[in-house]
Protein backbone atom coordinates (compact mmCIF):
# COMPACT_ATOMS: atom_id res chain seq x y z
CA UNK A 1 0.00 0.00 0.00
CA UNK A 2 1.27 3.41 -0.85
CA UNK A 3 0.26 6.86 0.36
CA UNK A 4 -0.37 9.25 -2.50
CA UNK A 5 0.74 12.40 -0.65
CA UNK A 6 2.19 13.68 2.59
CA UNK A 7 -1.10 15.52 3.20
CA UNK A 8 -4.06 14.06 5.15
CA UNK A 9 -7.23 12.78 3.45
CA UNK A 10 -5.37 11.38 0.46
CA UNK A 11 -5.98 7.95 -1.00
CA UNK A 12 -3.91 4.84 -0.39
CA UNK A 13 -3.22 2.34 -3.16
CA UNK A 14 -1.00 -0.40 -4.49
CA UNK A 15 1.67 0.98 -6.79
CA UNK A 16 4.95 0.17 -8.53
CA UNK A 17 7.65 0.46 -5.88
CA UNK A 18 10.31 1.66 -8.31
CA UNK A 19 8.14 4.65 -9.22
CA UNK A 20 6.88 5.70 -5.78
CA UNK A 21 8.55 7.57 -2.95
CA UNK A 22 10.02 4.81 -0.77
CA UNK A 23 8.89 6.49 2.45
CA UNK A 24 5.26 6.43 1.31
CA UNK A 25 5.10 2.64 1.24
CA UNK A 26 6.25 1.92 4.80
CA UNK A 27 3.55 1.19 7.36
CA UNK A 28 3.39 0.22 11.04
CA UNK A 29 0.57 -1.91 12.42
CA UNK A 30 0.35 -0.66 16.00
CA UNK A 31 -0.97 -2.58 18.96
CA UNK A 32 -3.93 -0.16 19.12
CA UNK A 33 -5.03 -1.32 15.65
CA UNK A 34 -3.91 1.66 13.59
CA UNK A 35 -1.83 1.14 10.45
CA UNK A 36 0.54 4.12 10.29
CA UNK A 37 2.93 5.43 7.65
CA UNK A 38 5.80 6.51 9.94
CA UNK A 39 7.33 8.93 7.44
CA UNK A 40 4.18 10.99 6.91
CA UNK A 41 2.51 10.18 10.25
CA UNK A 42 -0.77 9.33 8.50
CA UNK A 43 -2.98 6.32 9.25
CA UNK A 44 -5.10 4.04 7.08
CA UNK A 45 -8.71 5.26 7.31
CA UNK A 46 -12.09 4.15 5.94
CA UNK A 47 -14.81 6.82 6.05
CA UNK A 48 -18.01 4.99 5.37
CA UNK A 49 -19.66 1.72 6.22
CA UNK A 50 -20.96 0.64 2.83
CA UNK A 51 -19.30 -2.03 0.73
CA UNK A 52 -16.75 -0.55 -1.64
CA UNK A 53 -15.63 2.28 0.66
CA UNK A 54 -12.16 3.43 -0.47
CA UNK A 55 -9.24 3.63 1.94
CA UNK A 56 -7.45 6.92 2.52
CA UNK A 57 -4.49 8.10 4.60
CA UNK A 58 -5.42 10.65 7.25
CA UNK A 59 -4.17 12.31 10.43
CA UNK A 60 -4.61 9.97 13.41
CA UNK A 61 -7.54 11.14 15.53
CA UNK A 62 -7.96 7.76 17.29
CA UNK A 63 -11.29 7.28 15.55
CA UNK A 64 -12.96 3.90 15.04
CA UNK A 65 -12.60 4.43 11.27
CA UNK A 66 -8.82 4.16 11.76
CA UNK A 67 -8.68 0.89 13.70
CA UNK A 68 -7.93 -2.50 12.17
CA UNK A 69 -7.78 -6.05 13.50
CA UNK A 70 -5.63 -8.74 11.95
CA UNK A 71 -6.71 -11.60 14.18
CA UNK A 72 -5.40 -13.11 17.36
CA UNK A 73 -2.96 -15.51 15.75
CA UNK A 74 -0.25 -13.63 13.92
CA UNK A 75 2.62 -15.95 13.25
CA UNK A 76 5.89 -15.61 11.36
CA UNK A 77 6.47 -18.13 8.58
CA UNK A 78 9.20 -18.85 6.08
CA UNK A 79 8.10 -19.56 2.53
CA UNK A 80 9.96 -20.19 -0.68
CA UNK A 81 9.06 -20.89 -4.26
CA UNK A 82 11.11 -23.21 -6.43
CA UNK A 83 14.18 -21.34 -7.60
CA UNK A 84 13.58 -18.40 -5.25
CA UNK A 85 15.08 -17.47 -1.91
CA UNK A 86 13.10 -18.20 1.27
CA UNK A 87 11.09 -15.22 2.44
CA UNK A 88 9.74 -14.35 5.89
CA UNK A 89 6.11 -13.31 6.23
CA UNK A 90 3.51 -12.60 8.91
CA UNK A 91 -0.06 -13.74 8.52
CA UNK A 92 -3.18 -14.22 10.59
CA UNK A 93 -5.05 -17.47 11.00
CA UNK A 94 -7.76 -16.48 8.51
CA UNK A 95 -5.66 -13.94 6.56
CA UNK A 96 -8.13 -11.06 6.90
CA UNK A 97 -7.64 -7.46 8.00
CA UNK A 98 -10.87 -6.40 9.71
CA UNK A 99 -12.22 -3.06 10.86
CA UNK A 100 -11.58 -2.71 14.59
CA UNK A 101 -15.08 -1.39 15.28
CA UNK A 102 -16.89 -3.87 13.00
CA UNK A 103 -15.23 -7.26 12.59
CA UNK A 104 -17.79 -8.20 9.95
CA UNK A 105 -16.06 -5.83 7.46
CA UNK A 106 -12.71 -6.65 5.83
CA UNK A 107 -10.14 -4.99 3.60
CA UNK A 108 -10.92 -6.46 0.19
CA UNK A 109 -9.35 -6.37 -3.26
CA UNK A 110 -12.03 -5.33 -5.72
CA UNK A 111 -10.44 -7.38 -8.48
CA UNK A 112 -7.49 -9.56 -9.41
CA UNK A 113 -5.49 -7.36 -11.75
CA UNK A 114 -3.13 -4.41 -11.44
CA UNK A 115 -4.67 -1.10 -10.38
CA UNK A 116 -7.82 -2.72 -8.94
CA UNK A 117 -9.00 -0.75 -5.88
CA UNK A 118 -8.71 -1.95 -2.29
CA UNK A 119 -12.03 -1.39 -0.51
CA UNK A 120 -13.98 -2.33 2.61
CA UNK A 121 -16.61 -5.07 2.21
CA UNK A 122 -18.50 -7.57 4.30
CA UNK A 123 -16.15 -10.37 5.44
CA UNK A 124 -17.06 -13.45 3.43
CA UNK A 125 -13.87 -15.49 3.65
CA UNK A 126 -13.18 -15.00 -0.05
CA UNK A 127 -9.66 -15.14 -1.48
CA UNK A 128 -9.74 -11.41 -2.25
CA UNK A 129 -9.93 -10.76 1.52
CA UNK A 130 -6.80 -12.71 2.48
CA UNK A 131 -3.55 -10.81 3.03
CA UNK A 132 0.03 -11.59 4.00
CA UNK A 133 2.35 -9.07 5.67
CA UNK A 134 5.78 -9.45 4.07
CA UNK A 135 8.93 -8.54 5.97
CA UNK A 136 9.92 -6.16 3.16
CA UNK A 137 6.95 -4.01 4.25
CA UNK A 138 4.52 -5.01 1.51
CA UNK A 139 1.05 -6.47 1.96
CA UNK A 140 -0.04 -8.94 -0.69
CA UNK A 141 -2.83 -11.33 -1.48
CA UNK A 142 -1.04 -14.62 -2.27
CA UNK A 143 -4.20 -16.36 -3.48
CA UNK A 144 -4.91 -13.94 -6.31
CA UNK A 145 -1.68 -12.72 -7.83
CA UNK A 146 1.52 -12.99 -5.76
CA UNK A 147 3.27 -10.13 -7.56
CA UNK A 148 0.56 -7.55 -6.74
CA UNK A 149 0.72 -5.66 -3.44
CA UNK A 150 -1.19 -2.84 -1.77
CA UNK A 151 -0.09 0.54 -3.10
CA UNK A 152 -1.21 4.18 -3.35
CA UNK A 153 -2.58 4.91 -6.84
CA UNK A 154 -0.07 6.88 -8.93
CA UNK A 155 1.91 7.53 -5.73
CA UNK A 156 -0.50 10.41 -5.41
CA UNK A 157 -2.49 10.64 -2.19
CA UNK A 158 -4.78 13.27 -3.64
CA UNK A 159 -6.44 10.53 -5.67
CA UNK A 160 -7.54 8.88 -2.39
CA UNK A 161 -7.22 5.24 -3.53
CA UNK A 162 -5.36 2.16 -2.35
CA UNK A 163 -4.93 -0.29 -5.23
CA UNK A 164 -3.20 -3.52 -6.22
CA UNK A 165 -0.01 -2.95 -8.15
CA UNK A 166 3.05 -5.01 -9.14
CA UNK A 167 5.63 -5.23 -6.35
CA UNK A 168 8.60 -3.03 -7.24
CA UNK A 169 10.18 -1.78 -4.00
CA UNK A 170 8.44 1.59 -4.16
CA UNK A 171 7.92 3.22 -0.73
CA UNK A 172 4.22 3.54 -1.47
CA UNK A 173 4.11 -0.25 -1.21
CA UNK A 174 5.96 -0.65 2.06
CA UNK A 175 4.13 -0.81 5.36
CA UNK A 176 5.66 -1.36 8.79
CA UNK A 177 3.93 -3.67 11.25
CA UNK A 178 4.42 -4.12 14.97
CA UNK A 179 2.63 -7.02 16.58
CA UNK A 180 2.33 -7.67 20.28
CA UNK A 181 2.15 -11.14 21.71
CA UNK A 182 -0.37 -11.67 24.49
CA UNK A 183 -0.71 -14.57 26.88
CA UNK A 184 2.70 -16.11 26.24
CA UNK A 185 4.43 -17.85 29.08
CA UNK A 186 7.39 -20.14 29.54
CA UNK A 187 6.54 -23.78 30.00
Amino acid sequence: MTISSDKPRKYVMNYECDKANSEATKWVLSTDGTIINPHFGLVLTAHGTENGTSLIAETNVNDATQGWKTGDDVEPTMTSTEGQQAEATMSTRDGTIQENNDHSRCITSHGQSSEEPIVICKCEGSVNQRWVFKYDGTILNPNMHPTLVMDVRDSNQSLEHVILYPRNGNPYQQWVYSFSVHGCHAS
